[in-house]
C-alpha cells in the first residue's frame, strides 16, 4: 500500500512521482498541435475545409464554440481559449505556441509540460536514477523519504486502530524516521555496509545521504554508485524484512540481511560495467 494522490503520481520522477502521463494534460497538448496547425495556416484538405465551413471571415483566435461545430473542434477552442485566459492576450499566445516549435516540428512534450502541474523539484530524486540501482530499489527508497508507505504510524493516522510497535526492535513505535535509521536493527545494517563501504560515521538519513552522494558524483567514480545503490538496497531489504516479519513470521539476523544486500548490489554493479574495469571493481566488491 502507498499513500500518494493520483496526481502527485503523475508527475516526474525528479518532482516525487512515478513518470505517468497525466491524460487530461497530455489530450490538452496533443489538441494544442492542431491549434497550431490552424493558427499558422498549414496547407491540407482539413485545414481549408475547417477554415472554409467555421470561419472564413475571421482570425481563429476570435472563434467561440457553438453547438454546430464538431467534438473535435470544440476541443481545440477549448484549448485555445485556455492559452488566451492563461497568457493574457493573442500575442502572448502566438508566442507560447512558437515555442513549443523546434526545428520545425511540434514538441508536445513541451506543451504538456506547460498544461500539467508541476510540483517542487526534489533535488535528491536524481541519484535514484543511477544505473546501477534496481527499479524497485529506487521506487521504495523514493516513498521512504517522501514518507508515503504504509508505516504503522501512516495506518493509524489514516483511521485504522492498530498497535503501533516497531516490529523489528519491538520496542518504539514505527515511523519512517525510526524504521530505517533509528531502529536498532536498521542501525547495525547501516554500520555494516559503510563499513563495506569505508564510509564509518555517516549515516543519518536517506535524503542527506542521497544529496551527499549527488555531491561526489561530480567526480563520475563508479565508488559513487556504488554507495548510492547500497542506499537503495538497504532502504528496500528492510522494508521488506519489516514485510516479511509482519506477514509471514519469518525473521533474517542482521548479517544475512546485510549478505543479500551486498550481494545484490555487486551482481548489479558488474553487471552494468565495461569488461575493461570488470577485473578491478570485482576485487574492490569482493569484501562480503
Amino acid at each position: 500500500m502507498v499513500f500518494k494522490s493520483w496526481r502527485s503520481i503523475c508527475t516526474s520522477w525528479d518532482e516525487g512521482g512515478f513518470d505517468i502521463r497525466e491524460l487530461l494534460s497530455w489530450n490538452k497538448a496533443l489538441v494544442a498541435k492542431w491549434l497550431w496547425i490552424l493558427i499558422h495556416k498549414k496547407t491540407g484538405l482539413w485545414f481549408a475545409w475547417t477554415q472554409a465551413y467555421h470561419f472564413p471571415t475571421m482570425v481563429f483566435w476570435d472563434l467561440m464554440s457553438k453547438d454546430r461545430h464538431s467534438e473535435s473542434l470544440k476541443s481545440i477552442i477549448t484549448v485555445k481559449n485556455e492559452i488566451l485566459q492563461r497568457t493574457g492576450s493573442q500575442i502572448a499566445a502566438h508566442q507560447l505556441l512558437s515555442s513549443w516549435i523546434i526545428h520545425g516540428k511540434f514538441k508536445i512534450d513541451m506543451a504538456y509540460n506547460w498544461f500539467r502541474t508541476a510540483q517542487a523539484f526534489l533535488p535528491w530524486a536524481r541519484a535514484l536514477k543511477h544505473q546501477f540501482i534496481l527499479p524497485n530499489h529506487s521506487l521504495v527508497t523514493s516513498l521512504a523519504i517522501q514518507q508515503q508507505l504504509a508505516t504503522v504510524d501512516n495506518l493509524i493516522g489514516r483511521g485504522m486502530i492498530i498497535p503501533n510497535r516497531c516490529i523489528l526492535c519491538k520496542n518504539s513505535m514505527e515511523n519512517h524516521s525510526h524504521l530505517f535509521f533509528s531502529c536498532p536493527f536498521s542501525h547495525a545494517v547501516w554500520t555494516a555496509l559503510l563499513q563495506w563501504l569505508g564510509l564509518d560515521g555517516r549515516g543519518s538519513d536517506c535524503k542527506t545521504e542521497l544529496l551527499w552522494s549527488m555531491q561526489r558524483s561530480k567526480r563520475r567514480h563508479w565508488k559513487n554508485g556504488w554507495y548510492t545503490s547500497s542506499i537503495a538496497a538497504a532502504c528496500y531489504y528492510i522494508w521488506a524484512e519489516r514485510n516479511a516479519r509482519l506477514f509471514t513470521g519469518k525473521e533474517a539476523e542482521v548479517e544475512q540481511l546485510v549478505f543479500v544486500i551486498k550481494s545484490t548490489v555487486s551482481t548489479r554493479i558488474l553487471g552494468k560495467i565495461s569488461p575493461i574495469h570488470y577485473a578491478h571493481m570485482a576485487s574492490q566488491l569482493s569484501r562480503l
